[in-house]
């Protein structure tokens, strides 16, 4: 091959790989145009569908996930109740945060069914994040919706669940109080009698609270008044806290 026929093929070479990346692009744009058509379509469905008939809309827009929950989002905010509904129910099945986020929005809806359905959807997140939301549900004015909050509390590491149920003791709803107290006496009494004191100087609407938690973990009446509470803490907090630490010279001792 002389060097004119040479220097004339040599451009071709890159005429496959060239061609190669510009088919990748179209077909990315492609997809993604696919995809966003796909979601106003199911959307659409939703929209214009009841119960049942809304299933497999609920099932295409779960699969394709993420990329579904700006439009979900939107029709969070549409007139028909039955939109928004499909919508919860399909963003509670999708496992990512701009969900949640969306869900969290949904607590403010006026229909209570779309309320449990968010509060109920975000069950099993452990976001800080989240938090604000779950306050919010637990003043609902729906009694399941409020039991539902208190139960999403679970998934929180045990200082973040201790920190919240306390501050259930001060709620006016008096089931939602009982099951704070009882879920308190599942963590070791020192810790929430602990982080009870810590609070209650500050915030005096703790005290019938703070009775209620002496009494279910000591057996002890100091009272329902401040400064009787308080002594009481003086009296005996060192005696707890020391109960609640790991005994190693025992343990020592039964190893020699």
């Amino acid at each position: 091959m002389n060097e004119k026929e040479h220097t004339r093929r040599r451009p071709t070479r890159w005429l496959l790989p060239i061609a190669l990346l510009v088919v990748v692009i179209v077909l990315g744009v492609a997809l993604c145009c696919g995809t966003a058509l796909n979601v106003r379509y199911q959307i659409w469905r939703l929209d214009n569908e009841l119960g049942a008939a809304q299933a497999p809309s609920i099932d295409a827009l779960v699969a394709i996930g993420p990329p579904a929950v700006p439009a979900l989002r939107e029709a969070l905010s549409s007139p028909r109740q039955a939109t928004r509904s499909a919508a919860a129910k399909t963003l509670a099945r999708i496992e990512a945060p701009e969900a949640r986020a969306a869900l969290a929005e949904a607590l403010h809806d006026p229909n209570g069914d779309i309320r449990f359905a968010a509060v109920y959807g975000l069950m099993g997140s452990d976001d800080p994040a989240l938090l604000a939301a779950f306050r919010t549900a637990l003043g609902d004015r729906r009694a399941d919706v409020r039991q539902m909050a208190l139960y999403a509390l679970q998934a929180y590491p045990p200082q973040t669940a201790i920190e919240e149920l306390i501050g259930i003791l001060k709620r006016p709803d008096e089931n939602l109080r009982a099951e704070a107290l009882t879920r308190l006496g599942d963590f070791p009494p020192a810790e929430v009698l602990g982080r009870l004191f810590e609070r209650l100087p500050t915030e005096p609407d703790l005290a019938a609270g703070a009775r209620e938690v002496i009494l279910r973990c000591t057996g002890e009446d100091p009272g329902g008044q401040i400064e009787l509470l308080l002594t009481w803490w003086a009296k005996n907090r060192e005696a707890l806290l020391q109960s609640a630490e790991p005994d190693g010279n025992n343990r020592e001792d039964e190893r020699d």
